[in-house]
């Protein structure tokens, strides 16, 4: 697959988040996949929470919430390379907040 900007895809999440969740939450995990993996121009964390509260509402609208909470976390945790940190660092308080009890115990130990 060829990359596209993440902040591209966030925005795309946003524009279709009442009428096609499903795409919203596909566009927006993207997004975070490519943030991780370094991709974009001029990133910041405001970025990469962006695209996680995009994620976060579709799969609320798709009841899906633990289950993309996981996907996230382990995206996150997958490797230790800079641009990972970077969003794992971005994201920690965001994914506190929708963590369940379970959840919350394996993010307070990265």
């Amino acid at each position: 697959r060829s990359h596209c900007d993440p902040k591209t895809l966030t925005r795309a999440a946003r524009d279709t988040l009442d009428t096609e969740p499903a795409f919203a939450l596909g566009s927006a995990m993207a997004a975070l996949r490519w943030l991780s993996e370094g991709w974009g121009y001029e990133v910041t964390s405001a970025d990469v929470v962006e695209a996680y509260d995009r994620a976060m509402a579709a799969a609320s609208r798709l009841k899906k919430i633990d289950e993309v909470t996981e996907q996230i976390q382990q995206l996150v945790e997958s490797n230790e390379s800079a641009s990972r940190l970077f969003v794992r660092r971005a994201l920690h308080e965001r994914m506190r907040a929708h963590s369940s009890p379970a959840n919350e115990m394996n993010m307070s130990e990265s």
